[in-house]
Formats: structure tokens, C-alpha cells, sequence
């Protein structure tokens, strides 16, 4: 091997280093910024303000946390202090409810298959314990000079399918439906008011962040590809130094995992009752409301599934991966969100 293409060589490896370096700098960089907790709020300033009576700030000892009085008996929970960023104290709240298992979880999602509409439901499980004319509403914000726009949701409530759980059938469009569910309280309602955080169901957002294995497949397969083309091009296969081919692979192998993990932990996934929060191709957030989603088509790359979400005015998809890291939770998140008229079931 000539010493220019040694050179070439070892300058490869040396570029790799400072790549995964790098990488590693900046996932650090994004967890401090975005993953790392502040600790809990010791500023007071929450605490002497739930004191004021014309602050709307209030303390509920029992349930041990602050929120937000709205002015209508209704509540809007408040997680972290807004002057210090400190998280606030833990709550009781969850004592105060049925605990819900991932066997029964599926159980009572599994009461949906082949329900459509407000006639199977009754149907199948008779006449509901309970029609709530508002169950609940959905407001999506407006783009491009559109106005926001908003939805509301009468339910079916059925006390007596689940022991810990209420369900309750949403009713959209053409008496469509979509199921959701939420826990039972134990013994007295714990706060005695509406709280409208648990209108919706516990597990209501979830964020999923794609696996690393198959980005990392995909990306080595191409850059190690590659890397080996153009070494045997210009060394042909009986001038290369095996030593540093193997430093090479290694080194590049290494780089190409720790992009992996980083592209995975930057580009998450969220699914929403509102809608999806997902990427274009070209990296930028976008949302697309389950409403709003017209056409829905497969991509495959390598090893690697999405569905490109289209909607109505707008050329660019939003991309959702199917290669999950949590997998069942990410499709059982998908049955319960999805309306049962979106085109993305056909693809579940």
C-alpha cells in the first residue's frame, strides 16, 4: 500500500473519532437541555401564591399538588413552578385510583375489534350506564392564516365492563366511534371537584423513540459499503492492508452506532388524541391532526418501515417509523387514538 493511501486511511479513522465524539457531545448536550430534571421547586414562590386569594394558585393537601383554579369547579394541574423550573411535590393522586394492568389494558382494548359505530356498541354491550354530552374536545391550531379549530365528543359510558376502568365510547362523525377508558376511583372521589386532566385517559400522550438496531443496520450497511468500495477501487483487493481495514470497520462501525442512537433519541414520535407530532424528511417537527389525515402510504428503505401521513394542502408527509422500540405499546397507542374511519388502520 502506498503511503498516500495510508494516510488516506488513517485520516478516515481519525474523522470517524471525532465524529462519534461528537455525536456523543451533542446527545449529551440535548438530554441536558431537554431530559434533565431540575430537582423539585424550592423557590416558595408557588407555595406563597396558592396562599393569595387573587391568585388563582391553589394547594390541595390531600392530593398533595398544586394547580390552576379555572373558575368554572374545574382544575389544570401544574407539574413544574414557573419561576424556578423545579418540579413540584409528588402526588397522591394515584392512590386514589384502581391500578390498571397491561393484562386487563388489553383486555378492555380488545372489547373494540369489530366495533364501528354507535349501533354495534350497543349491540354488543346493550345500553349504556351513562350518555356525558360533552365526554370531550379537541382544538387544533390554525396554519397558513387559518383559523384554529375545535371538536367535541359526545360518550357512552360503561361502568360494568371493567372492575378498575370506565369505558366510554366517543362518538364522532356518522356515529363513528373510538374507545377510551379511564380508572376507577377508590371509595369517595378524591378531590370532590372536576378535574379536567383526567378526562382523558392516564396513558392519553405517549412518545415513542424508534429502535436503535435497525438505524444502526441500515446506516452501516451503506457507509461500511461504501468505505469498501472506494479502498478496493483504488487499492484492488490484493494491495489492501487488512490491519488497517480492520481499524476502519471498527472505528466506522462504532461511528455508525452512536448516530444511530443519537438520530433515535432526537427524533421521537408522539401520538396525541389531538393528532401525530412526527418529522418530514427533511428532520423538521410536524403535526397532522387524525382528522386531517386524507391518504396514508408505506415506505420502505433497507430494513426499515414507515407510513408517510398525508393531509389535505400539503405537498410534504409526515413520517412515522414503525420500527418501535416498545412495538405492542406503540400499535395498542394507535388502536385507541386512531379514529376507526382514518385510512391508517388498514395499515396496523
Amino acid at each position: 500500500m502506498k503511503s498516500a493511501d495510508k494516510w488516506f486511511i488513517g485520516l478516515f479513522v481519525i474523522l470517524v473519532f471525532l465524529a462519534g465524539f461528537a455525536a456523543l457531545y451533542c446527545a449529551k448536550k440535548l438530554m441536558s437541555l431537554f431530559g434533565k430534571s431540575k430537582g423539585k421547586c424550592k423557590c416558595g414562590l408557588l407555595e406563597n401564591f396558592s396562599k393569595e386569594a387573587d391568585i388563582p394558585i391553589r394547594w390541595d393537601e390531600r392530593m398533595n399538588e398544586y394547580y390552576i383554579a379555572d373558575g368554572k369547579g374545574g382544575r389544570i394541574m401544574v407539574y413544574y413552578c414557573p419561576f424556578c423550573g423545579g418540579g413540584t411535590p409528588d402526588s397522591r393522586r394515584g392512590s386514589f385510583f384502581a391500578h390498571i394492568t397491561s393484562r386487563e389494558e388489553t383486555r378492555i382494548y380488545d372489547l373494540f375489534k369489530g366495533i364501528r359505530t354507535v349501533a354495534d356498541v350497543v349491540t354488543r354491550f346493550g345500553p349504556p350506564d351513562e350518555e356525558r354530552e360533552f365526554a370531550s374536545g379537541v382544538r387544533w391550531p390554525g396554519r397558513r392564516g387559518k383559523p384554529d379549530r375545535g371538536a367535541a365528543f359526545r360518550g357512552l359510558v360503561y361502568k360494568r365492563l371493567s372492575p378498575v376502568a370506565d369505558i366510554v365510547f366517543e362518538v364522532g362523525l356518522g356515529d363513528t366511534v373510538r374507545l377510551t377508558w379511564s380508572q376507577k376511583p377508590v371509595g369517595k372521589d378524591p378531590s370532590g371537584q372536576q378535574d379536567i386532566m383526567n378526562t382523558q385517559p392516564k396513558n392519553g400522550i405517549m412518545v415513542f423513540r424508534a429502535r436503535v438496531l435497525p438505524v444502526f443496520v441500515a446506516m452501516a450497511s451503506v457507509t461500511l459499503t461504501g468505505f469498501f468500495s472506494l479502498i478496493i477501487s483504488k487499492e484492488g483487493l490484493q494491495g489492501v492492508d487488512g490491519g488497517a481495514l480492520l481499524i476502519g470497520v471498527v472505528v466506522g462501525g462504532l461511528g455508525s452506532f452512536l448516530y444511530a442512537w443519537l438520530l433515535t433519541l432526537c427524533f421521537t414520535l408522539k401520538l396525541t388524541p389531538e393528532g401525530v407530532f412526527g418529522h418530514s424528511c427533511w428532520g423538521i417537527r410536524r403535526f397532522v391532526g387524525w382528522q386531517e389525515i386524507v391518504a396514508v402510504k408505506p415506505f420502505r428503505f433497507l430494513n426499515l418501515r414507515y407510513l408517510r401521513l398525508f393531509q389535505n394542502g400539503r405537498a410534504c408527509p409526515v413520517w412515522m417509523p414503525l420500527y418501535q422500540a416498545h412495538k405492542s405499546e406503540f400499535e395498542q397507542e394507535l388502536k385507541r387514538l386512531a379514529p376507526p374511519n382514518s385510512p391508517i388502520r388498514s395499515y396496523l
